[in-house]
């Protein structure tokens, strides 16, 4: 069974003209394989209003 650690916990922060948010990153690690995972973002659609 795969094993998962929260490296960086994401966040989001409601502001007064939409959002700031960051994901979280996590570590998988299976038979053989490290996965780490970070979504990253969108800049364009980084200030959600």
């Amino acid at each position: 069974m795969a094993e998962i650690r929260i490296l960086i916990e994401g966040y989001a922060q409601k502001l007064e003209n939409g959002f700031r948010a960051s994901s979280t990153t996590c570590l998988v690690i299976t038979e053989g394989k490290r996965i780490l995972t970070d979504p990253g973002c969108n800049r364009k659609n980084y200030w959600m209003r």
